[in-house]
């Protein structure tokens, strides 16, 4: 799709013109400010030939993937299908859009152009098949639908489809790039609908802004960012079905990137805002132009109401404003300007002349350093200076030459800075430096001074011969000025930090594959005293030599020695190591092959105390790669970068970096294809209080790869505010038509307060230990999911931040009646296999539980939604598996395990503590049991919170308190404090008594009789039904509590016996059980396995002979029944289930066992010399026991592999011989049967032939 106005050559509209181009108006913004400033805000022609770009938001989308956006599936073609469709861009008034004779502004089709046609229900792409440079586009493609009302879209990954209802984010970060016959395609938002048929007219869904800035001098304009005081103008918001706009979007705050600045006094950027009305809002609208020397800020609210399909251009003049000096005080029609940089970008260096021996060109020069390549092949000149080396090129025999590299200060070679030699291989690990492909002969020379013209020699050592001529080549001039910084009381404009790396000048230039000189004592150096890179240096086995372009060096471990002497003393880093942040020459290399890692500023103490800062992050990344490749292209999944704002800081000696709290954070996406494919980023961050870090980095898991090069890091401050005086948080929560939603409540995780009729709320103040601002999720709204694809009703609290607004998504029907909850307890993953297992268990949940439970959930009717039970990792003893909580949050996003997955927190899911690494209370956490549950929060969310499905209220809670800080095995569970439970006596207050409220802890209730937990059950009394959902033991369970009479589901375990099978201890299923819940009711529960042979929904239950002999060559069991004898194990089996034996037909009860425990080796032991008979009184399950101590070679000892069953029934057999069959019935009438009984062989001992289906070495 493009946008092509032909317009006037001539640049300005005096009079107050209104310009329609295609539906689109472009208005004059006047400025009622003073006299002098009337008609400065004036209409601007398009230039001729722009293609402004567009997003055509045609109001659905298509196949929605599981996280809302469209996606390509190949629907199946049903005889009803549509197959095409034609889509035209209203431009009836076309006349309208000339401007003098031979002006004209056209929309048309373009090439790769796809639509989304959906009914609300379902939705497919569509992709441009005819009309390509028309306004009339033919568009092929499938969906499986007979008729209208239908809706179209494009492009289809630029909105999303929820629940029936349709949302188009406009982009808080924009690009432009101003370019003639440029088609951006980012730009307008047009939508449009057929009430029947498949032709379809689209029109604009949101309005334009162009700045049109001139400024008093030359600059390289690099940002804007419009801020709005009171009103949204960018962000996510629903596309209104009956207009076609995008409305009551989210954020405040527009930036507008120039993808490719340029140089000048005057320079304008197009970018799409929301329909918003300027002229009913009172305060102020701002908008910072960030250049390369510093940040003007204007002042200036339109006095009109912003409507779709309409230009309208906002003049930046610096002649037009009135120029001020506190940018706090700033008012309509005044401006005011930081100086950051004054350095001019010098002359370009002359075209070095042909050489006829040895050519030396230029490769890549920033302000610091100069990375030049050479060749003495003639065939090779063409391609010595570009920088991802030609296919075309062959240095082989460059490479077979040493040579000595110098860099002077004169053309007559007289005036040296440095040279080195011999440059072909690195003497202290004896490799090569270059190859005849992809390393070709290049070498960087840094600490150079910026702006500055050198010359560059290159001779052939072993041939005797130079460069005939020097190369002239010139550093860049500096992004911006150090001497600029303000360090202290800085004011809105002021740039804080800027570090452009130049004193980092050992290892190599990877982006230019150049190689470069380090030090074999680098590692002792505390200064450059003797061993700089001026000079004559000779490379050797020892002291200077030489390295390849890959090589880096880590910076706060290896060299930090001489982080003084580079200038970096002040900076810090988050990582595992301290070699996680890395020096190449002139730049960063962040994160290792290992984890991910952060660089964090300097503490931005220039921040006023009592204020609150917006802060412009500025930097330069490429993304990462090796020089062995030629692309980037394997390394795409570590493109991810975050850049947050850390509150209460503190840097150690170590320069290891410490926080309280994330004040804010933004993410974005490295571009590029090559690794010298170095671009300039910019990121808002609010509300940052004096003394935080800006930390930039990787975005993904601590634990997982995710490497990129960083430079010429620069932030400035755009806005201060007053930082609240006392801890609050108070908000509003709105729907997204901008409808306040009341009654909603939000809690810190100790107070619950419910919004008002205008959706606002207060909590007056916050608890010391708040670690989250949290609404209970209403039944009519959708569960939101954020990046993680987690539910996202959450965000961080500070103390320095006191508003906390909340957008909710009305379902499109209303609250559900009915929808189904799945319980998964204790997937307890510590990431690594234990010999001689196979698999990790961290494989084995993402390779078999999660597609399991995906499966089954495409299976149900209605809407399903997962809670875990505690016990996600399995930190104990020596083991820390807190790293695993990222990964486990993954492989439970919404869009893999195939629903939203709320978290509950278990005795396994600390943080970490151990004999050797107490925890305490900081200034965090109040006492070391809230820091325990740090970890685990920061991840998974907070700790004790509810959430609404339909007429059901589900609660999670923490219900264990450690009592050693150095030993995570002493803990008292279940209990509950007293701020717990009056957390849960107000959240309980706001729920209705007829709602169902299903409880959902990791410990059990049953049996407990301490104070806090009897508490809990009077609450849970309260109500028509309420059920409690709990884990922890790895066996089933189900019973009313002993004391209260709720009703209790105690979870067989999804990891089963510690993944050493496919069993828990109680012989269940590794699996999770399943609640189908109709209004206030549970209307039918069952349980899942989730490996084959055990993962049929009919699966519950295992019969065996009375005899059997149990276990394998470690040990193994002898049952005393009898072969008359069968034994049942009834997985979810409560006492109102009927479960019937059939001998040839004939029908009799079968008795329950109980729950007598037998220990073979412990307590109560019955031996463990084979074979160990045992007692008929016992309730266990023995085949399980001896698969897991027998088999597997589990200690008898302990408890968790000879654990409790509550679910075994026998029936002594009337007729040994008759055919046999059992059926269990549940309280809700279903009826499972089982015919195949385990018995032993002929031939007597343990037979492993009763294993089959259960694999243990995966």
């Amino acid at each position: 799709m493009a946008l092509c106005p032909v317009l006037s050559s001539d640049s300005r509209i005096t009079s107050a013109k209104v310009v329609k181009i295609c539906n689109f108006y472009k208005k004059t913004l006047p400025l009622l400010v003073n006299s002098n400033a009337t008609n400065n805000l004036t209409t601007t022609y398009m230039r001729k030939n722009l293609l402004v770009p567009i997003i055509l938001a045609l109001f659905a989308v298509g196949c929605k993937g599981d996280n809302g956006e469209i996606d390509d599936q190949e629907p199946v073609v049903t005889p009803t299908a549509i197959t095409q469709v034609t889509a035209t861009i209203d431009c009836s008034t076309r006349a309208s859009a000339l401007i003098g004779a031979d002006d004209e502004a056209s929309m048309f089709w373009s090439s790769g152009d796809k639509i989304a046609v959906t009914n609300l229900s379902k939705s497919a792409n569509f992709t441009i098949k005819r009309g390509l440079g028309s306004v009339t586009g033919e568009f092929a493609g499938t969906l499986d639908v007979a008729k209208g009302p239908l809706y179209v879209l494009y492009p289809a990954s630029s909105t999303a489809l929820t629940d029936g209802k349709l949302s188009m984010t406009i982009p808080i970060e924009q690009s432009y790039a101003p370019a003639r016959g440029a088609n951006l395609g980012d730009k307008i938002l047009l939508a449009g609908s057929a009430a029947e048929g498949t032709e379809f007219t689209v029109r604009p869904a949101a309005a334009m802004v162009v700045f049109d800035i001139t400024l008093p001098q030359e600059r390289t304009i690099n940002a804007v960012t419009m801020t709005s005081e009171d009103v949204a103008i960018a962000g996510k918001g629903l596309i209104n079905l009956e207009s076609g706009v995008v409305a009551d979007t989210d954020s405040k705050t527009l930036t507008l990137n120039y993808a490719s600045p340029s140089r000048g006094k005057s320079a304008d950027g197009w970018a799409t805002i929301a329909a918003v009305d300027f002229k009913s809002a009172t305060g102020k609208v701002t908008y910072a132009v960030l250049t390369d020397e510093g940040v003007y800020t204007f002042c200036y609210k339109p006095d009109q109401k912003f409507e779709a399909g309409q230009v309208y251009t906002v003049k930046l003049s610096v002649e037009d404003f009135v120029q001020v000096t506190d940018l706090e005080k700033i008012k309509q029609g005044e401006y005011y300007y930081n100086l950051g940089s004054a350095t001019p970008e010098p002359e370009p260096d002359p075209a070095p002349e042909v050489d006829p021996k040895l050519n030396v060109r230029a490769v890549r020069v920033t302000d610091s350093t100069i990375a030049i390549g050479w060749t003495i092949t003639e065939a090779n000149i063409p391609y010595i200076d570009q920088i991802i080396p030609n296919p075309s090129a062959n240095y082989a025999t460059d490479i077979t030459k040493q040579y000595k590299v110098a860099l002077y200060r004169d053309e007559a070679c007289t005036d040296l800075v440095v040279s080195v030699s011999p440059v072909q291989k690195n003497l202290a690990d004896n490799k090569d430096l270059f190859n005849a492909t992809t390393c070709p002969p290049r070498f960087v020379f840094s600490g150079l001074e910026p702006a500055t013209s050198y010359y560059a020699k290159v001779t052939n050592i072993t041939d005797n011969y130079s460069n005939t001529k020097p190369v002239q080549v010139t550093t860049k001039a500096p992004v911006a000025d150090k001497n600029n910084i303000v360090t202290a009381n800085a004011k809105a404009g002021d740039m804080i930090v800027y570090e452009n790396f130049a004193g980092l000048v050992y290892a190599g230039e990877g982006g230019a594959r150049a190689a470069g000189i380090s030090r074999t004592d680098r590692n002792k150096l505390t200064s450059f005293d003797g061993a700089d890179v001026k000079g004559e240096i000779t490379a050797s086995n020892s002291g200077y030599y030489l390295v390849d372009g890959g090589t880096e060096i880590g910076l706060f471990n290896t060299l930090g020695g001489l982080i003084d002497e580079m200038g970096v003393q002040d900076w810090g880093y988050i990582g595992s190591i301290p070699g996680s942040i890395c020096a190449r020459s002139g730049f960063l290399k962040i994160g290792t092959s290992n984890n991910r890692s952060l660089v964090c500023t300097p503490v931005l103490n220039a921040i006023p105390k009592g204020k609150l800062a917006t802060l412009k992050v500025v930097f330069n990344a490429a993304p990462y790669g090796s020089n062995s490749d030629l692309t980037v292209e394997k390394y795409d999944a570590e493109r991810y970068m975050a850049v947050k704002a850390l509150a209460g800081v503190t840097m150690a000696s170590d320069n290891v970096v410490s926080y309280s709290d994330v004040a804010d954070e933004q993410q974005l996406t490295l571009q590029g294809n090559y690794v010298s494919d170095w671009k300039e980023y910019s990121v808002t961050l609010s509300g940052v209080p004096s003394g935080a870090s800006i930390a930039l980095g990787g975005a993904l898991d601590a634990a997982t790869t995710n490497r990129m090069f960083l430079d010429d890091i620069r932030v400035f401050i755009t806005a201060l505010e007053d930082a609240p005086t006392e801890p609050i948080a108070t908000g509003k929560i709105t729907y997204t038509d901008g409808t306040p939603a009341a009654g909603v409540s939000v809690s810190d995780g100790y107070t619950v307060v419910q919004t008002a009729a205008d959706g606002t709320y207060t909590i007056e103040h916050p608890h010391q230990d708040a670690w989250y601002i949290y609404y209970s999720v209403p039944a009519d709204c959708n569960v939101e999911v954020n990046q993680y694809g987690q539910p996202a009703f959450f965000t961080k609290y500070s103390k320095t931040k006191s508003v906390y607004n909340f957008t909710l998504e009305k379902l499109p029907g209303g609250k559900e009646t009915q929808f189904s909850l799945f319980c998964l307890a204790d997937p307890q993953c510590h990431g690594s296999k234990r010999s001689p297992q196979v698999k990790a268990d961290t494989y084995r949940f993402d390779n078999e539980s999660v597609p399991a439970i995906k499966a089954h959930a495409q299976t149900k009717s209605a809407p399903c939604y997962g809670v875990t039970l505690g016990d996600v990792v399995y930190s104990e003893g020596g083991r820390n598996s807190t790293s695993y909580m990222d990964d486990m949050r993954g492989y439970m996003a919404k869009d893999k395990i195939g629903m939203p997955i709320f978290q509950t927190m278990g005795n396994h899911d600390y943080t970490y503590f151990y004999s050797s690494k107490p925890i305490s209370a900081d200034e965090t956490s109040s006492t070391y049991n809230i820091k325990a549950q740090r970890a685990f929060e920061d991840v998974f969310g907070p700790i004790n919170y509810s959430w609404n499905r339909g007429d059901a209220h589900i609660v999670c809670m923490r219900n264990m308190q450690w009592s050693s800080n150095t030993d995570a095995g002493k803990y008292t569970s279940p209990t509950f404090t007293s701020e717990q439970i009056s957390w849960l006596r107000q959240d309980l207050s706001f729920v209705p008594k007829d709602k169902l409220v299903i409880f959902c802890v990791h410990v059990p209730l049953i049996n407990s009789s301490r104070t806090g937990v009897q508490d809990v059950i009077s609450l849970l009394k309260q109500y028509k039904e309420a059920h409690i959902m709990s884990g922890h033991t790895h066996y089933m369970r189900n019973e009313p509590t002993r004391s209260g009479g709720i009703y209790e589901h105690v979870h067989a375990a999804v990891c089963g016996n510690w993944w050493w099978s496919n069993i828990n201890g109680d012989g269940c299923p590794n699996g999770y059980g399943v609640y189908d819940i109709d209004g206030n009711t549970i209307k039918n529960w069952y349980y899942m396995g989730v490996n084959p042979g055990m993962n049929d929904r009919d699966y519950q239950i295992r019969l065996y002979r009375g005899d059997l002999i149990c276990g394998g060559p470690k040990t193994y069991f002898n049952l005393q029944h009898g072969n008359n004898v069968i034994i049942a194990n009834v997985f979810n089996a409560d006492k109102n289930w009927k479960v019937k034996i059939y001998e040839d037909e004939t029908s009799y009860d079968m008795i329950a066992i109980g729950e007598k425990k037998y220990s073979p080796g412990a307590s109560n032991s019955i031996g463990t010399t084979s074979p160990v008979s045992v007692p008929t009184d016992s309730g266990q399950d023995w085949w399980a026991i001896g698969y897991h101590i027998g088999v597997v070679g589990r200690s008898g000892t302990s408890g968790s592999y000879h654990s409790n069953c509550f679910h075994m029934y026998k029936h002594t057999l009337r007729n040994p011989n008759a055919k046999i069959r059992v059926e269990a019935t549940d309280c809700f009438g279903r009826t499972y049967t089982a015919t195949d009984i385990l018995s032993n062989t002929a031939s007597g001992g343990y037979n492993s032939a009763i294993y089959t289906n259960v694999p243990w070495n995966y």
